[in-house]
């Protein structure tokens, strides 16, 4: 059996993408507390499911970088349609809630519902966390941004529902691991270098152009202990062509490629 590491615990978005990924009797879900302990745990034969980009609050940097720096390999990839409740204690008066648990993340996506409310921050590991400080705190005043899931039905309500600024708001995750198996798939994601000098990175994207290459992702971060030297990651839809002919394309153009994953475009899951 293979563990699939996700952070949670049970009502986070992550778990519930990872219930309906890995239902079978073949994946065990384990929870973790922070994404960094994902990654630790992680071995050989083992996953983990990591939030990549949001729709509204745009790149997850923290999870980014550890893939990065733990040099993980990407198996496949998913998209979760992303929805913010409001839980209270059953005993608390909506009109008197002053205060919000929230995760940073739900914070940046529900950023106008808390300024329009005037809410105070508390903030929280994740959303099934915000929950349990709710919980723990037992003040009528305090709320909590959380999932459709509740973890504790009698002692919590629901006391509004799609707070997120914008309703087309969905998160991007990544399946990664340690190894690097023979992958099919109609997208690839890279990582390489560039020469630091004029017109590197616009020579590259010609690339893309000339042999009709979709682009989907760019992200540059910088290579720690460097002066302000960066590595870059794309993903890239293949079309027509297969990852090995891209991957030739790309070397000649760029400095250090590693090819990061090659997987099927992921499907969105609610």
């Amino acid at each position: 059996m293979k563990d699939v590491y996700y952070l949670g615990p049970k009502g986070s978005f992550s778990y519930i993408l990872a219930a309906q990924l890995f239902s079978n009797d073949s994946h065990s879900l384990v929870p973790s507390d922070t994404f960094s302990s994902i990654v630790k745990n992680l071995d050989a034969n083992s996953l983990a499911i990591l939030p990549v980009e949001n729709s509204i609050s745009s790149n997850v940097h923290q999870n980014i970088d550890l893939i990065l720096n733990y040099g993980l390999k990407i198996k496949a990839e998913a998209y979760l349609n992303i929805s913010y409740m409001q839980v209270a204690l059953k005993v608390s008066d909506k009109s008197k809630i002053n205060t919000l648990i929230v995760h940073p993340m739900a914070e940046l996506q529900c950023k106008n519902f808390i300024e329009d409310n005037n809410y105070k921050i508390i903030s929280a590991k994740s959303n099934s966390h915000a929950q349990k400080l709710l919980i723990e705190k037992n003040n009528p005043e305090i709320a909590a941004i959380s999932t459709n899931i509740l973890l504790d039905e009698n002692k919590l309500e629901f006391t509004d529902s799609c707070l997120e600024n914008f309703k087309n708001n969905q998160t991007r995750f990544l399946m990664v691991s340690k190894n690097l198996e023979d992958q099919k798939g109609d997208k690839a994601s890279f990582l390489f270098t560039i020469k630091h000098e004029v017109g590197s990175l616009m020579k590259l994207l010609t690339v893309f152009l000339e042999n009709n290459l979709n682009l989907t992702k760019i992200e540059s971060r910088p290579i720690p202990g460097t002066d302000w030297e960066y590595r870059f990651w794309i993903d890239i839809e293949l079309g027509s062509k297969n990852v090995d002919d891209v991957a030739k394309i790309l070397s000649s153009k760029v400095d250090d490629m590693t090819l990061m994953g090659c997987y099927p475009h992921g499907k969105l899951y609610s």
